[in-house]
């Protein structure tokens, strides 16, 4: 028996699922339900406790207790959809020398992020999407230098992005969407180099769209949903962008040529000032260019031939009538 992991249980004031019947003192914890336990001593090193997100009455209640500092060989925290899991930003984290992965999501943890949560430097994986954490992104996360995703999605966050958020070189995936973030997207990307899904969406942001992440290989950009202007920048022709969505905002000009990326799959481009000819997509295969300044007059004859699962022209400038249209396949389609 490792008397440690009994602890660890304190802070729950009601479990009516009894996710927790296993967790009995004098048994060994190794065989409790969302325990693992590994290395030469068999001392715990996993916690993983999942909800139901649809019935958060029939969740666990309560806190995240401060004695699960007594794991000291704990490298991995899952709890997810605990929607009556209270509390502020854990502490105890800093107390856990080895942890790597905290993935705390769904629940209600509120208050600011720890000004020195840049102190939680073996850190590689930060989700703590769909809770109420306030505040602003502390300049110190950018020190996590080993973090290959940082979801604080969800949440009711302020302020900018940190001006230093290039020294995350390893980052994988940064998803700041469903915030209230505000400011520039700094211009610094350039130096996260595996940075493949960005999802800023649902923000405040205002400025350009960076050059430095339109130079990336990504294969995800989200930035729908914010206060962004200006042209868009060319992007990377050797790319592996899949979906870009840049709906509900205020860009202006052309769309670059350079967004005939063959691995295109899905464009999102609704709501904004674009204007002028549009670059020939060869594998598109859901388009919105809904609500712009477009005048097509005739649909164009790439779009005729494309296989598109939807496409979206309303208020484009369409001088056709739909009975003349015979595209190539079957497809979901909404224009005027």
């Amino acid at each position: 028996m490792k008397p440690d992991c009994w602890h660890s249980s304190q802070g729950i004031k009601a479990d009516p699922t009894g996710m927790l019947d296993t967790w009995k003192l004098g048994t060994d914890c190794c065989k409790w339900y969302g325990i693992d336990c590994n290395g030469p001593q068999n001392r715990v090193n996993s916690l993983y406790l999942y909800g139901e997100a649809s019935y958060s009455n029939r969740t666990l209640s309560g806190t995240i207790s401060p004695s699960l500092s007594k794991l000291q060989y704990l490298n991995f925290i899952l709890f997810r959809d605990l929607g009556n899991l209270t509390g502020p930003f854990p502490r105890v984290l800093f107390s856990l020398p080895n942890i790597e992965v905290v993935l705390i999501t769904n629940s209600k943890l509120l208050g600011p992020l720890p000004r020195n949560i840049g102190n939680m430097t073996t850190l590689k994986s930060l989700v703590l999407a769909r809770n109420r954490f306030s505040g602003s992104i502390p300049s110190s996360l950018t020190k996590l230098t080993q973090l290959t995703e940082l979801d604080l999605s969800g949440n009711r966050l302020l302020g900018t992005i940190p001006s230093s958020i290039g020294q995350l070189t390893k980052l994988f995936e940064l998803n700041l969407s469903g915030n209230q973030l505000s400011g520039s997207i700094p211009d610094n990307f350039s130096t996260i180099t595996m940075l493949t899904f960005i999802k800023l969406s649902n923000n405040n942001f205002t400025g350009k769209f960076p050059k430095s992440i339109a130079n990336l290989n990504s294969m995800e950009i989200d930035m729908g949903s914010n206060c962004l202007t200006g042209k868009l920048p060319e992007f990377n022709r050797f790319g592996f962008l899949k979906t870009l969505n840049l709906s509900w905002n205020q860009f202006s000009g052309s769309v670059p040529k350079s967004l005939g990326i063959p691995e295109l799959y899905t464009l999102d481009l609704s709501h904004n000032l674009f204007n002028g000819p549009f670059p020939k997509l060869t594998f598109i295969h859901i388009l919105d260019l809904s609500y712009n300044n477009f005048h097509f007059g005739d649909i164009p004859k790439w779009i005729t031939s494309t296989n598109f699962i939807s496409l979206k022209l309303a208020k484009c400038g369409l001088n056709i009538s739909l009975n003349d249209w015979k595209p190539k396949g079957a497809v979901f389609y909404r224009g005027s």
